[in-house]
């Protein structure tokens, strides 16, 4: 595994030192050319495309990062993902392995306090099953006038969550993240970080006999992790693996898929943004889900983190 931080003076920055990061420290396949980063962490296996655009919108104005995952097999089958505002970018930091699937997660300090994560990579699976490509940012699309809206509304995305709002495929409400399930629903095998009942708007169809994927921050379990400091156990324990389910059927009957390999969830209320936390000779970072702040202020999300692997 590997990391460094840098501070970018522009999201061009960004990706050229991604690009880096990913072909020097990861080996993975690499090319940043004509404002496109194109990362392939296994050979003819599935391509993220990672470029700027602007947000969706007066209300979401800045820049911010867009991602397409193409099955390799079929360009029509794709999914999109969008890690938002991100216009100032004063710190960076990557992490990334290929132990036990390739994972790298990209995190921004975009103002004071508020961080942006974005995850490309594949699961770590359950099972023999094909593909296994996930992707997954904090895009926070939706607001109120000017008031970022709290994190639990309905068209916020967060890291492998449901979001019961779900728009065209060519603006944010549209760019869930989600799997890639290679061999089912063989026209269009992908599983979208969506919940609502049908997928159709602006033109732009996710049927409804198509998986859904979840298991991120949206799931009651994941909003009641313990912090390390009132843990009864170990302090291991309190670094809660993200596991991801599909609807596999779309009957409300959720099946587990495999793990986010290098991230678990973890409760940050004793716990300091950007911290190292040590255990059991592995040594993690520590980062609030975006914000460390209460669920009513800016971009806040409460005492939800994230735990990266830094040093094993």
């Amino acid at each position: 595994m590997a990391y460094t931080s840098f501070a970018p003076v522009d999201i061009d920055e960004l990706l050229s030192q991604i690009d880096s990061f990913a072909s020097g420290q990861l080996g993975w396949g690499s090319s940043y050319s004509g404002g496109v980063l194109t990362l392939t962490p296994i050979a003819s296996g599935t391509e993220f495309d990672l470029y700027e655009a602007a947000g969706y919108g007066a209300a979401d104005n800045g820049q911010w990062i867009y991602i397409d995952m193409r099955d390799p097999n079929d360009a029509t089958n794709q999914v999109a993902a969008a890690m938002s505002h991100i216009s100032s970018t004063s710190l960076a930091w990557l992490y990334g392995g290929n132990t036990t699937e390739p994972w790298l997660l990209i995190t921004v300090l975009t103002e004071p306090g508020v961080y942006r994560h974005a995850f490309v990579g594949y699961l770590a699976k359950y099972g023999t099953w094909a593909g296994g490509a996930v992707c997954s940012a904090i895009n926070w699309s939706h607001r109120t006038t000017s008031t970022p809206a709290t994190y639990t509304n309905a068209s916020n995305r967060l890291l492998f969550s449901f979001v019961s709002s779900y728009g065209a495929i060519n603006n944010e409400l549209g760019k869930t993240g989600g799997v890639l399930l290679d061999g089912v629903h063989g026209d269009r095998p992908r599983a979208l970080f969506a919940s609502a009942s049908t997928y159709t708007s602006g033109g732009h169809d996710y049927d409804a006999t198509h998986p859904r994927a979840g298991g991120g921050y949206r799931d009651d379990y994941a909003e009641r992790v313990r912090d390390p400091g009132v843990m009864p156990l170990s302090g291991e324990a309190a670094l809660v693996p993200i596991t991801l389910f599909a609807d596999m059927l779309r009957n409300d009957t959720w099946t587990p898929i495999g793990h986010v390999p290098g991230l678990r969830m973890v409760n940050v209320a004793n716990l300091d943004p950007e911290q190292a936390y040590t255990y059991a000779g592995l040594t993690w970072k520590i980062f609030p889900l975006c914000r460390k702040a209460d669920a009513t202020d800016d971009f806040g999300t409460a005492d939800l983190g994230i735990a990266v692997l830094q040093e094993a």
